[in-house]
Parts: C-alpha cells; structure tokens; sequence
C-alpha cells in the first residue's frame, strides 16, 4: 500500500534542498558575507512582497497545514534567503552579463512557481507568467542594482 505525503511537506522539503544547495556550492564564508544581504532581500522582501501583492489578490499559498498562518507562509522567507545567497554569489560583475543574469533568475524563478503552482503549493490568481515576471524581474532588478550599489560603496572605502 503505498502512502501519499501530504502536499505541506512540499514546503520543508524544498527549502531543505535549496539550503543544502547553497551550503554544498557556496563557500562558507560567503554565506556569512552575503548573509545579512540575503535575509533584507529575500527574506524579509518576500515578506514584504506577499503583503504588497495581497492588496490586488495577485496570489495564495495554499495548503500551508502547519507551516503558515493566515496568508503567510513560514519557509518560504527561508527558502529566498537561501537563494539569494546563491545568487549573489554567481552574481556576475561586469554589465552585460548582470542584465543577462537577473532576466534569468527572473524566467527561473517563474517557471519554478509554476512547478509550485502544479503541486498545488501557489496559486497565481492573476496570470501564471506576466504578472510572475514582472514581479521577478521588478524585484531582482530592484536588488542587483542596490547589492551592486552598496558593493561598490565598500571597496570604495577600502
């Protein structure tokens, strides 16, 4: 008899391998570097994002069981931290291929909520690829540019 697992676990489980990823491919110290980057833009925009994107309805969680509350989720906050640490970290320095990674990341990241949404773990209410887009590529713009900005001011100041 084979057991179906509850669609919650998609959540610990995704998180899991995205934090596994990040420790096996970025070095440590990195992680500890790009930290606190990565929390502000990951964690706490995505936060920031979901309450913004809640006015117009543009999307839910959805079977959340025990990882969420009201309409936030607990491990995604985690899970975008963990990936901007990555991010950062392959970030290219030179402008062409900047513009060329944040359009990436910005495709990926709406083709993976796709995935989610076919798991049953997101539910675009507005369109599964324009407004996902615009979204990715607003917000990783918005970041690159700022990350870039304050690397800048810091070997400037060495």
């Amino acid at each position: 008899m084979v057991r179906k697992v509850p669609t919650h676990f998609v959540y610990p489980v995704y998180t899991a391998v995205i934090a596994l990823a990040m420790v096996a491919i970025v070095p440590r110290h990195q992680i500890r570097e790009q930290a606190i980057y990565a929390i502000t833009f990951g964690g706490v925009a995505s936060v920031l994002i979901i309450f913004i994107y809640s006015i117009i309805n543009a999307f839910d969680w959805k079977n959340m069981g025990p990882f969420g509350y009201g309409d936030i989720a607990f491990f995604p906050p985690i899970a975008w931290s963990a990936y901007f640490v990555i991010y950062f970290y392959f970030l290219p320095r030179q402008r062409p291929w900047i513009y060329l990674f944040v359009l990436f990341a910005a495709s990926y990241s709406t083709l993976f909520s796709n995935v989610l949404m076919n798991l049953e773990i997101l539910e675009w209410n507005r369109g599964r690829v324009l407004l996902p887009f615009f979204i990715y590529l607003s917000w990783f713009s918005s970041v690159t540019w700022i990350y870039m900005k304050i690397r800048s001011a810091g070997e400037r100041s060495r």
